[in-house]
This record gives structure tokens, C-alpha cells and sequence, in this order.
């Protein structure tokens, strides 16, 4: 049985509504990409205020699915948009 937990600040924000298509997105294929590929039976996340966006699994890691050394898929495209994985 997998489980996903989410926790969101307090703080209250808007988003606009590609802002929020957008988000609902990246989340969407995170979790799909942890489940498909990483194998994760537990995936933690967290929205803060601005919209940080913190996702952490049990799954099995990149090395395991043959990346190479170059950052691909969300951590490279993190990392031009200013962000971390």
C-alpha cells in the first residue's frame, strides 16, 4: 500500500490560473515518476508559502535507473528554473 503526505504553510497565497495548472502538474508528474520509476512506497511533500516545492520518497534513487553524472528530468530543469532537488 502506497501513501503520499502532504503538509502545506499557513501562510496563504494566490496563484493564478496557469501558475496553479502549472504546479498541479509538476506535482502530478513527480509523483508518478516516484511511483513508475523509483518504485517509492511512501512519498512526503510539502508546499510552503511562494511555492516552494519539497517532495521526498523511499524509492529506489537515480542511480538505480541508469542516469549518468548529468542532471535529467526534474532535477536538471529545477536547476535552470533556480531551484533544488
Amino acid at each position: 500500500m502506497r501513501r503520499v503526505t502532504f503538509r502545506f504553510s499557513k501562510e496563504r497565497w494566490r496563484l493564478n490560473e496557469t501558475q496553479s495548472c502549472v504546479l498541479f502538474r509538476v506535482v502530478q508528474e513527480c509523483l508518478s515518476n516516484s511511483v513508475r520509476h523509483g518504485e517509492a512506497q511512501n512519498i512526503n511533500g510539502h508546499l510552503g508559502y511562494g511555492v516552494p516545492l519539497t517532495l521526498k520518497d523511499d524509492g529506489l534513487g537515480t542511480e538505480h535507473i541508469g542516469l549518468g553524472p548529468r542532471p535529467h528530468g526534474h532535477e536538471g530543469a529545477s536547476g535552470r528554473a533556480g531551484g533544488a532537488l
